[in-house]
């Protein structure tokens, strides 16, 4: 899936040559701007995002999502 409009929202996605997530923009319909999501992954787990401008999003893993950290705090996945 490329595009798809959903909820008076415009959502366009980007993906890396081995099939995988690379940006997603989200604007509102009635807008000329959104803001981009951008995903680093090492092999095939996102382990940080950042969305314009924003603060960056780092993501621990075990076996699974153990935790996020935005802006120094560490939020644990239950």
């Amino acid at each position: 899936m490329i595009q798809i409009n959903q909820d008076e929202k415009e959502i366009t996605y980007q993906y890396r040559g081995d099939g995988l997530r690379h940006s997603a923009q989200v604007r509102k319909l009635i807008e000329s701007q959104g803001k981009t999501n951008l995903y680093c992954w090492t092999g095939t787990d996102i382990v940080a995002e950042q969305t314009d401008g924003e603060k960056i999003k780092t993501y621990l893993r075990g076996i699974n999502l153990i935790a996020r950290e935005i802006d120094g705090i560490l939020l644990y996945i239950e």
